[in-house]
């Protein structure tokens, strides 16, 4: 019969509003905790996804800079990439230079006077006086 009234007791207590309270203000405590910790698991595991995609890149680029190193080690390659990159030569080496006109089509078609105003400049006429600056601002406002 004790084993009853304990029982009793303790069913009271467990439904009691006070209890029931507390037991689902822990449960609610416990479920943010668990969502803000699933939380914090799927930003760390974004990151390590965004690092080990930056790795695959840095290595590839690491691999690609060791075949670019090897392929230098080459004399040849070393002597075109020193003439196409840095403009060396080979000393008793001539060197020919082809100008092309760049937009040769808008040149002949460009008005007369802006063909006289770059003559007079570059030929040391009245602008050749002028600094560099005021110059451009001649050009760009068009002013005389």
């Amino acid at each position: 019969m004790r084993n009853k009234r304990n029982a009793k007791f303790f069913i009271n207590i467990l439904a009691s509003k006070i209890s029931l309270l507390a037991l689902g203000g822990l449960t609610v405590w416990l479920g943010i905790s668990v969502l803000k910790e699933a939380n914090r698991k799927h930003e760390a595991s974004d990151a390590v996804a965004l690092l080990e995609a930056e790795k695959q890149d840095l290595e590839a680029k690491n691999a690609d800079a060791a075949a670019v190193l090897g392929s230098l080690k080459d004399a040849g390659i070393l002597e075109l990439e020193a003439k196409r990159r840095l403009n060396l030569k080979k000393i008793g080496e001539e060197v020919a230079v082809i100008l092309r006109e760049k937009n040769g089509q808008e040149q002949s078609r460009g008005s007369e006077d802006s063909v006289e105003k770059t003559k007079t400049l570059n030929d040391g006429g009245e602008g050749a006086d002028f600094p560099n600056p005021l110059k451009w601002w001649k050009y760009i406002t068009g002013s005389e």
